[in-house]
């Protein structure tokens, strides 16, 4: 079944309120304060920093931190430059802030993506995360049908992860869609996802 059209995504930064950086960083990656011409403000492994700014756009490729707009981050192996949230609060397209390394407060917005299709770009998967599918960067290594998952990106593609006796990576699937069934088992929904589901056997009595 396919999904409603998401909202176009956009790298402004949605952020509500002040983000406190803390003093040990050379500049502010939202008030930014880098007076070089062609420089703007960049998380860094060493901390906020002024780099000189790449030729990437929004949601495209980056290898480096700069290598995108300003006011934006690099998420991913490879990255993707994505707009900056409160961690936690809700993103513009739908999504939820999810925060990254250790930076506190601020996050990433994910873009929103169908599991069935898998139609994220290159380097990233869709996965279920806290109830809304949305693209995240693959882990490795990555877990079969039915092997114990700690976190939603832990499984393979295609894969949900979901709390049985323990969380398993199950099969995704789509309630009364033949061309997203079960090959074993039965869809079984799981709760205000439009008819996403996981394969799971059918106890005998």
């Amino acid at each position: 079944m396919p999904k409603d059209t998401a909202p176009e995504y956009s790298c402004d930064p949605f952020v509500v309120g002040t983000y406190s950086q803390p003093p040990a960083h050379d500049c502010h990656v939202l008030m930014q304060g880098c007076t070089a011409p062609g420089e703007a403000c960049y998380f860094t492994e060493e901390g906020a920093s002024c780099l000189p700014t790449g030729l990437s756009g929004c949601g495209q490729r980056c290898e480096f931190a700069n290598d995108c707009p300003e006011g934006t981050v690099c998420i991913g192996e490879p990255g993707y430059c994505m707009g900056l949230c409160n961690e936690g609060q809700p993103c513009a397209n739908d999504t939820t802030c999810r925060g990254f390394g250790d930076v506190e407060s601020l996050g990433y917005c994910p873009q929103r993506c169908s599991i069935l299709e898998q139609d994220c770009p290159i380097g990233l998967g869709c996965f279920l995360v806290n109830g809304q599918e949305e693209c995240a960067p693959v882990l490795s290594p990555s877990f079969k049908q039915n092997q114990v998952c700690e976190s939603a990106n832990r499984c393979q593609l295609g894969l949900i992860c979901h709390e049985l006796d323990v969380q398993r990576c199950l099969k995704a699937c789509e309630v009364n869609n033949p061309d997203y069934g079960c090959e074993t088992g039965d869809c079984i929904p799981l709760e205000d996802l439009d008819g996403l589901g996981v394969c799971l056997e059918q106890e005998e009595d």
